[in-house]
This record gives C-alpha cells, sequence and structure tokens, in this order.
C-alpha cells in the first residue's frame, strides 16, 4: 500500500509536491468518484479574488493572477494536493469546486493556510489532514518506481501541457456581434482608419492575432533571459571535479518562505574546493534580499548591492557561495586596482633557448572561466578605466585581451558579477564616504539590472546572533549592549555621527566583555571593551556623543 503520508515521508518537498501534481493531473479525467466534472474556472475565479493570491498575506503567491489549473497545482505545498486528492476520491466534480474554492474565501484575519502552505487552522482541514495522510493511492496513479524509495519517472514530468495549461494568458476571445448593429460599426470603422479596416470582425480578429504573437514573443524573450543549463566542471588539480545540481532555494538555505521556493543552481565537488568558502552556521540571512540576489543570480543577471560600512555585503555573497557550493571570487577597489592587476600584462622570461614574452592573466579572465561569483568589491571606487573595461563582461559578451593579441575569453555559462558599495554609483550624498568613492558613469550603471540595499540588522537580531556566538555572555551584558547598539544605530541613522558599528564590532565586544566580566564585574568589563573596540576607532568628532550613549547606558 502506498499512502500519501508515505509520498511525503518519502521524498523531498519538490518531489513529492511533482508526484502528487501528477495524480491528480492524470486523474482529472478518469471519473474517479466522478471529479471530471471539476470546475477549475470558478477554483480559479475565487483564487484571484482571495487573500492568498498577490497579497500580504505570508502564504500568498505572488502572481497577478491565477488563470489555470497547471498555475495553481504548480504552486500548491504537497499537504494541500493531498487534501485535494482526498477531497477528489470522496466527493463529485461539484462538490470539489466548492470544498477547494472555500479555501480561499476564508475571512483574512482566519486566513488558513490551505491550498498553498501547511498549516490548518480550520476544523475540516485539520479532519481532512488526519484523513488524506494513511489515504491508499496505489490504484490511483502509475507514477511511482515499482522497487525502492518513491522517486519520480523522469518521463512523467515532462514540460509539455495542453493549450488549456499553458502559462501564458490566453488570447481574447473574439465576442458575439449584434447583427442590427454590425453594418453602421463597419462603416464608422472605415471612416475611422481611412479604409484600412472596413469590417468590425476583421478588426477585432486582426487585434487576437496581435495578442497571440505578443504571447509567443514573450515566450520567445522569457526563453532567451534564462540562464543557460549549467555544465559539469573538470578539475584541473587546483580545483576538483564538479556536478551541476538543481535544488529548491528553501532547502538549501533552511528558510521556508514563498519567495524563496524556486529552483536554484548548485554544485558537488568530489573533493573540497578550496574556492568555495565555509557555511557559517550562525549566518542570519535577509529573506527579500536574498531572494532578489538568487533571482539575479538564476537569471544571469548583474546585482548591485548597497549599504554601509560593515551591514555585511560581501559576507552576504560569501554565504551564498557557501550555501550553494558555487566558487567565489572577490576584488576590491578601494586599493586603486590598475588595469594591469585587472585584465593582465605581457611578462618577458629567460630560459635555456633565449628569451620570450609571456602574458599572464589578471583578475577578471581568471575569473571569467569559471563558474563563480566574482564580486566587484566597493564597486563605487572603481576607475573609468576599468568600468571600460568591465563594460562588455557585464552584457555577458567576451572580454578581448588586446595585450594577448586581441585573444577573446568567453565568460562561463555559469559566471556571475556581483557588485557591494557604499553609495548607488552617483557619488556619496551623506559626505561618510566622500573620500573614496568615485562617481560612475551612467553607462557602466545602466549594466547592472538589480539593485538590492542592505541594511544593518535589526538591534535585538544582532544581540541574539551575538549570545548565540558567545555563550559565556552573561544577560546584564547583553542588555546593556542591547541598549548601547540601538542608541548608537539611532544617532547614526540620524547622522549625529559618522562612524558606523558592525555586527562585527558588536561580536568582538561581547567576546571581550564576557571574558574580563568574571574577573572585573560588570561595569569595569563594560568600560575596557567600549574603549578598546569602539572608542579608540571612532573620529574624534564622534568621541562625545558616543561617549555620552554609554554614560546613559552603562549601570
Amino acid at each position: 500500500m502506498t499512502t500519501i503520508q508515505n509520498i511525503i515521508d518519502q521524498n523531498t518537498s519538490r518531489e513529492a509536491q511533482k508526484i502528487l501534481r501528477g495524480i491528480i493531473i492524470s486523474e482529472c479525467d478518469a471519473a474517479i468518484g466522478g471529479n471530471d466534472e471539476i470546475d477549475w474556472g470558478s477554483i480559479c475565479n475565487k483564487a484571484n479574488q482571495s487573500m492568498l493570491v498577490n497579497s500580504s498575506h505570508p502564504h500568498s503567491k505572488k502572481l497577478s493572477s491565477v488563470a489555470t489549473r497547471a498555475q495553481l497545482l504548480d504552486r500548491m505545498s504537497a499537504k494541500g494536493l493531498g487534501i485535494f486528492i482526498t477531497i477528489m476520491c470522496g466527493n463529485d466534480g461539484g462538490s470539489v469546486s466548492i470544498i477547494v474554492g472555500s479555501a480561499f474565501e476564508q475571512p483574512s484575519e482566519n486566513m488558513v493556510a490551505w491550498p498553498f502552505g501547511d498549516s490548518f487552522t480550520e476544523e475540516f482541514f485539520e479532519e481532512a489532514f488526519e484523513t488524506f495522510s494513511n489515504l491508499d493511492v496505489s490504484d490511483l496513479q502509475e507514477l511511482l518506481e515499482e522497487d525502492g524509495p518513491l522517486k519520480i519517472k523522469k518521463v512523467t514530468f515532462t514540460p509539455t501541457v495542453d493549450e488549456d495549461e499553458d502559462d501564458a494568458p490566453a488570447p481574447t476571445p473574439l465576442p458575439v456581434f449584434n447583427p442590427a448593429l454590425v453594418t453602421a460599426a463597419n462603416n464608422v470603422i472605415s471612416v475611422a482608419t481611412e479604409g484600412a479596416f472596413n469590417d468590425l470582425e476583421d478588426m477585432i480578429a486582426h487585434r487576437a492575432r496581435q495578442d497571440e504573437r505578443i504571447i509567443d514573443l514573450e515566450k520567445a524573450a522569457s526563453a532567451v533571459s534564462a540562464a543557460p543549463a549549467a555544465q559539469p566542471v573538470v578539475g584541473d588539480g587546483s580545483i576538483p571535479n564538479g556536478t551541476p545540481v538543481r535544488r529548491n532555494a528553501q532547502e538549501v538555505f533552511g528558510l521556508t518562505d514563498p519567495l524563496l521556493d524556486f529552483e536554484i543552481d548548485c554544485w558537488e565537488w568530489d573533493a573540497r574546493n578550496p574556492l568555495v568558502p565555509l557555511v557559517d552556521s550562525n549566518y542570519l540571512f535577509d529573506v527579500n534580499v536574498l531572494a532578489d540576489l538568487l533571482w539575479a543570480r538564476e537569471h544571469n543577471k548583474n546585482a548591485w548591492m548597497v549599504g554601509d560600512t560593515g551591514t555585511g555585503k560581501t559576507t552576504l555573497t560569501e554565504q551564498i557561495c557557501a550555501r550553494t557550493c558555487t566558487m567565489f571570487q572577490r576584488v576590491n577597489f578601494d586599493s586603486d586596482i590598475t588595469r594591469v592587476e585587472f585584465v593582465g600584462k605581457v611578462d618577458v622570461t629567460t630560459n635555456d633557448v633565449g628569451s620570450e614574452t609571456v602574458f599572464t592573466e589578471g583578475i577578471l579572465p581568471i575569473a571569467m572561466a569559471m563558474p563563480c561569483i566574482l564580486l566587484l568589491d566597493e564597486a563605487d571606487a572603481i576607475r573609468g578605466d576599468i568600468a571600460y573595461v568591465l563594460q562588455p563582461v557585464l552584457e555577458g559578451r567576451p572580454l578581448r585581451l588586446l595585450e594577448d593579441g586581441g585573444r577573446m575569453v568567453h565568460p562561463h555559462p555559469q559566471f556571475r558579477i556581483f557588485a557591494a558599495a557604499n553609495t548607488g554609483g552617483a557619488g556619496d550624498s551623506s559626505g561618510l564616504y566622500s573620500a573614496a568613492v568615485k562617481v560612475q558613469s551612467r553607462a557602466a550603471m545602466n549594466r547592472y539590472n538589480v539593485f538590492v540595499r542592505v541594511s544593518y540588522m535589526d538591534a535585538i537580531e544582532e544581540m541574539l546572533l551575538v549570545k548565540r556566538i558567545t555563550p559565556d555572555l552573561s544577560e546584564a551584558a547583553a542588555d546593556v549592549m542591547l541598549a548601547f547598539l540601538s542608541n548608537y544605530r539611532t544617532a547614526f541613522k540620524d547622522r549625529e555621527i559618522t562612524t558606523p558599528i558592525s555586527p562585527r564590532n558588536m561580536m568582538t565586544l561581547g567576546a571581550y566583555v564576557s571574558s574580563f566580566e568574571p574577573r572585573i564585574g560588570l561595569r569595569s568589563a563594560l568600560e575596557r571593551g567600549l574603549n578598546a573596540v569602539v572608542f579608540q576607532s571612532i573620529d574624534e568628532s564622534d568621541a562625545p556623543v558616543v561617549r555620552g550613549i554609554a554614560d546613559r547606558v552603562t549601570p
């Protein structure tokens, strides 16, 4: 016996979802319980009017509309699909439409997660959950392997759908015309269009054909914009062999959020890859920022991250690479990187035969050959000649190495560029970073597609992280540090002080205080820690404000 619970337990969430979706699609027209009469149009209309589609509800699917059965089923959770099958097997088509449609009609304050989520608050759905978990579906489907763990047969989910299940919007149907008015309308149309159209039906049919053409062009554009499929990497001694795999972002990052419910490229290496950062298990992701960056990576778009010093832009990119096992390369432009360092140079070498010229590749062509993320750190400090070199690369085109006889370096299909900066590339209006920032040309900035603001963590979340990393930190010390951090960030936001304080600073302070407090007491440990970590590093003009904050919060 195979139950729906078996399918959920023995497969990943995405695999289970696909299996159950396949059962529904394959059996909807098989007259099981009379369900061949399910009114999908009614269900989709109710979904469009609900809080679960294109709203701020936590389980909302950010869709402009749900128009087809395929769109609805593709976005339902595995448990939600299980309940659907249970209802489908026990009711006729009309009942299925009514009951499933009712899932979208709950008042917003009592909204249940079903069918998109896996939590159930309504009594009916709680009972349905209990029912479906042990429902025998052995006779309902032929989608499972006969032996071994439950897996999806590759042939089962070939992305071919009927016209009524196409995710693209259907062309506008031709209307029914009133014969009594057609002749008058034709005369008006002929005069208004100066003879271009003489017939109402012909004009509307022409518009419908244009709609179909627009849909075809949108499909073609979508196919062109999609990133190419990842290819295996053959190791060269410095890096191991690598195999690309597709995984759901929710599973990769351990975050259950609808914004991350999509497939992303990950890598499996047959040995430790020195270019893949190590995972920091304590790192906390901002889901909104993470979703934008993963979308950019998945669709081969250049991302520009802007945020104050210490907000964690570099670390964020490193941890994305760590979780996905992607190679990471970084170039820091606050050290005035030259074209020679960035692109490469010609060296003259001497051997037994004589001398020869050899071109040594710089940072950019080396990175372009890898399936990696190249982080342009402090990107708003890039010199004009470097920005010019970057332009074709940011467009996805090859890099021409004039220094190496005009050799063309083609980017690896999974090569990506992220930029991290304190400003948006148009100069520093705050005055905090004016010493290093250069105004980037609009031509350069126009080649970045996704712009993401990375902010400081919430003070409470940041202190929770500090306590997790420093478990010996006393509650009293943590409370004082939280008050200090909150007041400091407020003063920085209001430009009362110009020196930022980062999570790294607070982690260091926490470690310092936890070491000295048992020996010299809380107040003395805080004073010494603040002096060592904060006071000695801030601008002199900020010192009075910062010391005032410390005096107010220190017991």
